[in-house]
């Protein structure tokens, strides 16, 4: 009964040291809130038969370009630690089709090996990685569930950038076309930011690679570097939003097919054409009565002013302008 009464000492919730833990469970979070169910597999592979398709990327990404081994691997064909998610996560892809699912949505946050490290830090030779994969079913719309399509690519670049829409604005990202075999040859992109940081790849996965899993439809995939990923949240800016009616103006040319779109709208914004609102794709068509290595392309301006109605007259001569400036690139061809 003599024994002092005492508080136990608190302590103050903990502190994260690690900034790329918090990109780690916003991704994640993100994820989840856009329909994908987590995975998590493996890190043991077979390098020359799993991940030989994706040398290009990981020469990209400067990992792996020496395998790394186990001595005593506890399966012998797997004896290498994984270098990218992307096989075990296709892996996945192919046993919830097999089973008879009509889609799936999966990614994994993980660590891949083989960086450029320091041999007194063995965790400076890992990377941390999330990868996610789509292919089947999509809804056009939550609210109508009874309309589906199949996945596309801009499903999947959609995703990238609403993942890495907290640290970087998808108008501050570059898409850029690149060859990596594990990925269909004009349908995949690295995306970067505009000051040249590489941040992750998208593609459409490869006709062999869904041959070897026995996947019968389109499968797209992506991984995002999240030690690339800035650790600072992107600040956020507002506009007032104008009460005054937009006037949206088209325009047709034909175009080459290596005139990006990134390149396309790049220039279009750099001609200051006033009161511009917004620019977008219409339709994007090559086939009959267009050139070889041409594509007819139809582009929406959308012009609004923040204190007077625009007039149609003024809008139409900033599009002509345009146009003449859109003419005079080699190759491009109005109408």
């Amino acid at each position: 009964d003599r024994l002092p009464s005492r508080l136990p000492p608190a302590a103050g919730p903990g502190e994260v040291k690690q900034p790329l833990l918090r990109v780690e469970e916003r991704l994640r979070d993100s994820a989840v809130g856009a329909g994908l169910f987590e995975t998590i597999h493996y890190p043991f592979v077979d390098r020359d038969g799993e991940e030989a398709p994706y040398g290009d990327w990981l020469r990209l990404t400067d990992t792996a370009l020496e395998p790394l081994a186990l001595v005593n691997p506890v399966d012998a064909s797997r004896r290498h630690l994984r270098a990218t998610l992307f096989p075990g996560l296709l892996d996945a892809v192919a046993r919830n089709l097999r089973y008879g699912a009509r889609e799936s949505a999966l990614f994994e946050v993980g660590r891949a090996f083989g960086a450029r490290g320091e041999s007194g830090q063995p965790e400076s030779y890992e990377s941390r990685r999330f990868a996610f994969a789509l292919a089947g079913d999509r809804r056009s719309h939550w609210s109508v569930p009874e309309k589906l399509r199949a996945a596309d690519f801009f499903d999947a670049r959609g995703l990238v950038e609403g993942l890495l829409g907290p640290w970087v604005a998808s108008s501050e990202l570059v898409w850029k076309p690149v060859h990596v075999g594990g990925f269909t040859d004009g349908a995949a992109a690295t995306v970067e930011t505009r000051s040249g940081s590489l941040l992750g790849i998208v593609g459409l996965v490869s006709e062999p690679e869904r041959q070897k899993r026995d996947l019968s439809i389109p499968v797209f995939a992506g991984e995002i570097l999240i030690g690339a990923v800035p650790t600072g949240a992107r600040p956020f800016l507002f506009e007032e939003y104008s009460t005054l009616p937009a006037i949206s103006a088209d325009l047709s040319f034909a175009q080459p097919k290596a005139f990006a779109w990134q390149e396309l709208e790049e220039f279009v914004r750099s001609r200051g054409l006033p009161h511009l609102e917004s620019l977008s794709c219409v339709d994007r068509y090559e086939g009959p009565g267009v050139a070889a290595g041409q594509v007819k392309t139809t582009i929406r301006l959308t012009f609004r002013s923040q204190d007077r109605t625009l007039e149609q007259e003024e809008v139409n001569r900033h599009v002509r302008r345009l146009a003449e400036e859109l003419a005079s690139r080699p190759g491009v061809r109005l109408g």
